[in-house]
């Protein structure tokens, strides 16, 4: 468009100030969104922690709640963190409880295993070699070999600890607790669980 015999266009000026406020706003986006880009990334990464809890916790819990107290035994060094108990879980053909007797078949050792260092829990599963009916527990070498013989099931991981801790005399509470570890945008990310448990089956 031509006024007054020249051509109407934009000045250095305006550019310089089209730049500076596209520079200002372009900034202001930044502030806005990385925040809340973190903050999705930190949920995620706390998510993830609890989700590996939840799972972990339920299997564990599962297996102590349907077992006995005799049947219990716990590992609890620097190198490796373990729990192992009898499972009366049966088949259609071959039931863990009879209805009519009540009485309960032992038919495999339920075991988890934690390598502090590696943050991975395992669960192993050994069939006995026989039908049990009186409950027994591994002692602490039986079942480091029975763990270093297996190749374990993932359960969960950024696992750090795992400490299954007996009743006091004359309760029935064990007490389960539970560290996860993992990392965030803002820092590492440290979660604690804790669960309560007592063996159903308690007199055979």
């Amino acid at each position: 468009m031509r006024i007054g015999g020249r051509h109407k266009g934009l000045t250095l000026i305006e550019v310089l100030v089209a730049a500076a406020l596209s520079g200002i706003l372009l900034t202001l986006l930044v502030q806005i969104l990385v925040p809340g880009l973190q903050i999705w990334r930190q949920t995620q990464a706390v998510s993830e922690l609890e989700q590996n809890a939840m799972i972990a916790r339920a299997k564990i819990s599962d297996s102590l709640l349907n077992t006995t107290a005799e049947s219990i035994t716990v590992i609890d060094r620097a190198d490796r963190q373990a729990i192992s108990c009898l499972n009366n879980e049966g088949t259609e053909n071959q039931p863990g409880y009879d209805g009519t007797t009540g009485d309960i078949f032992w038919r495999s050792m339920t075991m988890y295993s934690l390598t502090p260092s590696e943050g991975v829990l395992r669960q192993y599963r050994r069939e006995l070699p026989a039908i049990v009916n009186e409950p027994f527990a591994y002692s602490v070498s039986e079942l480091d070999a029975a763990i270093n013989s297996e190749d374990g099931r993932l359960v969960a991981s950024k696992v750090t600890s795992m400490r299954l801790l007996p009743p006091p005399v004359d309760q029935q509470i064990w007490q389960l607790q539970m560290t996860l570890e993992g990392n965030g945008p803002r820092g590492p990310i440290i979660l604690q669980r804790e669960l309560n448990v007592v063996p159903r089956i308690q007199t055979l």
